[in-house]
């Protein structure tokens, strides 16, 4: 690819008529970038899509913290049935309206509490989220392959930051579709992408479904 762009920094050099710019070098820059960009093609683009991943799920996380949060501040009713999740000092409906930041912090403890209602909520994570949500009479529904590709997902995630990628037997239990990749680093292709991003936004749109039916739109 690079020494197409030859005659053009040769025009740009010479239009300049200036010993400063390094032609050479910037050819090899160039050279070095297509190099890469061909690598990074022919593995279907599995770093970009791993960073962009990676960004996707950080993101959803915090919108759905934000998402409960904002009920809890914003609703009375909601406010009432946090406080009573937690021991009768920790968050006193006495004190409510909450500011942003401790509304954020009872989401995120209820999340944890949610983990641990749930069977296996460590590794379901879409039950989890329909739990969650249920205790404020949120009814999150999703299909069966959507949450189980949320699930997936969320494995992903966790394998990608701890172990670089590595799945191992336990990761596949659930999905045996991976087993192919056991002991190796599971190719984050521009489909698979695709398909945990679907999981996600499918997921999310739910949420919304649910906060929209209900007294908290």
């Amino acid at each position: 690819m690079a020494p197409q762009h030859r005659p053009a920094l040769t025009a740009i050099h010479n239009a300049r008529n200036s010993d400063d710019v390094d032609l050479e070098r910037m050819v090899a820059n160039l050279e070095d970038i297509s190099r890469w960009a061909a690598e990074v093609e022919s593995e279907d683009f599995h770093i970009v899509n791993s960073h962009a991943f990676i960004t996707l799920w950080a993101a959803q996380e915090a919108g759905i913290e934000n998402i409960l949060a904002e009920i809890i501040r914003t609703s009375h009713y909601a406010a009432q049935i946090s406080s009573s999740k937690f021991p009768a000092d920790r968050y006193p409906f006495s004190d409510w309206p909450w500011s942003e930041s401790i509304c954020i912090e009872i989401a995120q403890k209820l999340d944890t509490k949610a983990k641990n209602a749930t069977k296996e909520g460590g590794d379901d994570i879409a039950e989890r989220i329909v739990a969650l949500f249920s205790w404020f009479d949120l009814d999150v529904k999703t299909d069966d392959s959507i949450a189980n590709k949320y699930n997936e997902a969320s494995m992903v995630r966790n394998v990608i930051l701890h172990r670089y990628g590595h799945l191992n037997s336990r990761n596949v239990e659930k999905f045996p579709e991976l087993s192919q990749w056991i002991g190796e680093i599971l190719p984050i292709t521009t489909e698979r992408l695709n398909s945990y991003y679907h999981a996600v936004t499918t997921t999310h749109l739910a949420i919304a479904q649910a906060v929209w039916s209900s007294q908290y739109k």
